[in-house]
């Protein structure tokens, strides 16, 4: 009779410079103490998002945990939001939940994760669920849609905050379960033990494609604005007029949101007399506009500053990529990150001079 019908087999821990451990060394890292300093979820989690298929060896460092622990705080204090919200509700009572487009956004990504979660515990993938998890709980449940249910107090926002953070717990219980199984216990849930609840399945959820890529383009008008400020330097809560031709009348819909994200005041027609900066995403015109007061002459050193320093590493990175002993001995890795960061500054550079004309008048 065989003993095992599964072996999970890892690579060996190393330390952050790649060495093996050893006591001569000085570089053991005692897990009991990682244990104690940062809980045994965070410790766990560091090891699951590290594991890849092929048994590949690990580098360590204590940094890593640091960022785990980073991440079951956010679970902690998104479940203390939540909880509060749901303070004598009871998920029952919404026999017939009235979606909004949010709603079924998250619910569809939701539905993506648990299908994506089920596919790669299948086959161990343990480091890519681990950081697919890490990605729709922190950068989409609780980057956007949490954020826009504070603008909400109807039934239906409680029901779905409910269903997806619950279903998220669940999700990442056998990475952390102590700090899942404690929130779970919070919910208003019938089962005793997160435990003695069924793995979320795709099909449990509700999907809706045309809605996700209406979201998309969404939140990448709000980040345009968000850039647009960060540009300038205006305080990110400062409100600042924005008006925004849209693609498609249906994006009017998430005016009151982006608003609320991008801290703005859209308008309703362009606006005369005043200076502004532009941007164009997904088809969509974005302006924003500056007031009489905007110390425009500031900007406009400061832009120019950034154009020549951007210029110079742009000259730098051109020079090391044509060079044939860079590209013959440094790490394949190294040349196309050196890459990727020339594309990314020739478009960054592109958009300062843009935004330099826009200011000059």
């Amino acid at each position: 009779e065989e003993p095992f019908k599964h072996v999970y087999l890892h690579g060996l821990i190393r330390d952050e410079k790649g060495k093996k451990m050893s006591k001569t060394l000085g570089n053991v890292i005692d897990p009991l103490e990682l244990l104690d300093k940062y809980g045994a979820d965070a410790t766990r989690y560091t090891f699951a998002l590290l594991s890849t298929v092929g048994g590949q060896d690990i580098n360590f460092s204590e940094g890593r945990v640091k960022f785990a622990r980073n991440f079951m705080n956010k679970i902690w204090n998104a479940g203390r939001f939540v909880i509060n919200t749901l303070k004598d509700f009871d998920p029952e009572s919404v026999s017939s939940p009235k979606f909004r487009r949010e709603d079924i956004w998250i619910l569809t990504r939701l539905s993506k994760i648990s299908e994506r979660a089920n596919e790669l515990i299948e086959n161990y993938e343990f480091g890519e669920i681990s950081n697919s998890l890490y990605e729709f709980f922190w950068h989409e449940f609780c980057d956007w849609y949490i954020e826009i249910s504070k603008l909400r107090t109807d039934s239906t926002a409680k029901w779905v905050l409910f269903t997806v953070f619950s279903n998220s717990l669940k999700l990442l219980h056998p990475f952390i379960p102590f700090i899942t199984e404690k929130l779970f216990k919070l919910l208003p849930v019938k089962e005793k033990s997160i435990m003695l609840s069924s793995y979320p399945e795709p099909d449990d959820f509700i999907r809706d494609e045309d809605i996700e890529d209406e979201f998309n383009e969404f939140m990448e008008i709000t980040r345009s604005i968000r850039n647009l400020k960060s540009i300038l330097n205006i305080p990110v809560r400062k409100k600042e007029k924005v008006f925004i031709k849209f693609s498609n009348k249906k994006l009017e819909y998430w005016k009151r949101y982006i608003e609320h994200l991008s801290s703005s005041e859209i308008v309703s027609e362009e606006i005369g007399g005043l200076r502004r900066i532009s941007d164009a995403v997904l088809g969509n015109e974005i302006y924003l506009y500056l007031n009489k007061d905007f110390p425009i002459e500031e900007s406009i050193r400061k832009l120019k500053k950034s154009i020549e320093k951007l210029e110079k590493e742009i000259e730098n990175l051109t020079s090391r990529l044509s060079n044939p002993n860079f590209r013959d001995k440094a790490p394949r890795n190294v040349v196309e990150e050196s890459e990727l960061k020339l594309k990314e500054d020739a478009s960054t550079l592109k958009l300062l001079k843009k935004h330099l004309k826009e200011l000059e008048g």
